[in-house]
């Protein structure tokens, strides 16, 4: 039979691995892209991560034993009669991409200091909401949306600090050089793993588009593997090929929609997984089990993502320069399997988080997976030295955004602990 696990505590702590997991990986992408990796080679590379993972789990811990009623094994829910829970657990992993797409287009539209807390907050809001409603006999209320408030206060105050550092900056650069970095200098030195998720593209229409190094689209992540595309401020270290332009817009509006689009259409992958596994609804079709819902989820993030990224490559948003699969496939080894690594990091995060949700509740686990920034901004202070000098405002500001995620983790534990 399935291995089945029911100790909340457990649960608990899976939640907690899950943070660290989905907070760490994203450094690998820092890294390679330092070092040239474009940011379509690199996702290419990076979702058969979440799959090997996916495929791994389902044939192991989610194919022990022969079937007992109510307990399918792996091989035997593949052949239920559970089409629509398939459909459910797939479009889950397919709007996690798609939410993904839409929001490298408006942080490209509106800056990431606009694009990253709108979309996020919207995120943890209706998606831990829409949970909880799909599970309200497994959580206490009121200390699992003291959580919600509490994260979208540290999404909030994350922002605020990265602006802080990012202009601080800005004046440094723009005294030292007289004015003539002004161009370059707004996402200068910030890095595509940073937590405050890089630069602001949303305060600088000063340039008239001519001339100077432009921030390069990188992926983070943000909740359950969803990578969250950033403003690179090393872009001046990447192979012209792997610079592109900054979108301008004359419609602030448009962006913010594709925000809020953004926001709600992530916010939609893990009810989508809760359906797929919950046997309180669709009781005409047979649930999957968490590890054959994860293995459709994953085979469609990454045909989703094969797709998009493929098109991204010949097709670059904002002006970017066109790469091939040539291209892609000259990429040094090295790079190519540290991203796979991350890949598999990243899955792993993945299964924890649905795992957990499984156990006790998905709108719990889903409020941990957002707190990964907390684990991300350790990399960024004690490893890339990513706040050195900042205003003593944004240092207070991401001191703020630390209690926050930790006072939220605390709610979220009391919501279903003593459930």
């Amino acid at each position: 039979m399935v291995l089945q696990l029911e100790d909340k505590a457990v649960a608990f702590l899976m939640m907690v691995a899950t943070t660290v997991l989905l907070g760490s990986w994203p450094s690998v992408f820092k890294v390679v892209e330092r070092r040239g990796m474009r940011t379509e080679h690199a996702y290419l590379d990076y979702s058969p991560g979440n799959f090997v993972v996916a495929l791994a789990l389902a044939l192991t811990v989610g194919n022990m034993g022969a079937a007992l009623p109510g307990e399918p094994n792996f091989s035997d829910n593949l052949v239920d009669d559970n089409a629509r829970r398939i459909f459910f657990a797939a479009l889950g992993g397919a709007t996690l991409c798609i939410g993904n797409l839409l929001f490298v287009f408006g942080i490209g539209l509106v800056g990431v200091s606009i694009a990253q807390p709108l979309q996020a907050s919207l995120t943890v809001v209706f998606g831990t909401t829409i949970n909880y409603l799909l599970q309200p006999d497994k959580t206490q209320p009121l200390p699992l949306f003291i959580g919600i408030l509490l994260a979208v206060v540290a999404i909030v105050l994350g922002s605020l600090s990265h602006s802080g550092v990012v202009r601080a900056r800005q004046a440094a650069r723009a005294a030292a050089t007289g004015g003539l970095a002004k161009e370059a200098s707004w996402a200068g030195g910030l890095s595509g793993a940073e937590q405050g998720r890089g630069g602001d593209g949303a305060d600088h229409d000063d340039d008239g588009g001519a001339g100077g190094s432009h921030p390069h689209i990188v992926l983070r992540e943000t909740s359950a593997g969803a990578l969250a595309p950033l403003i690179d401020g090393d872009a001046g270290d990447l192979p012209a090929g792997a610079k592109g332009k900054r979108a301008r817009t004359r419609n602030p509006l448009t962006g913010i929609l594709v925000c809020v689009a953004s926001g709600l259409v992530t916010a939609a992958f893990s009810p989508l997984f809760n359906l797929a596994t919950n046997a309180a609804y669709l009781t005409a079709d047979k649930p999957l089990t968490v590890y054959t819902a994860f293995f459709y989820f994953s085979a469609a993030f990454g045909a989703c993502s094969l797709a998009t990224n493929l098109w991204l490559m010949y097709r670059p948003p904002f002006g970017g320069e066109p790469s091939t699969v040539a291209a892609w496939c000259a990429t040094p080894v090295a790079l190519r399997l540290a991203i796979l690594g991350a890949g598999v990091v990243c899955g792993t995060g993945n299964a924890l988080q649905f795992v957990a949700g499984k156990i006790a509740n998905f709108a719990a686990s889903d409020i941990m997976a957002q707190a990964n920034p907390l684990v991300g901004a350790f990399y960024g202070l004690l490893v890339f030295h990513e706040y050195d000098g900042a205003p003593r405002v944004a240092r207070w500001q991401l001191a703020g955004m630390f209690a926050s995620y930790l006072a939220s983790v605390v709610f979220v534990a009391l919501s279903f602990l003593d459930k």
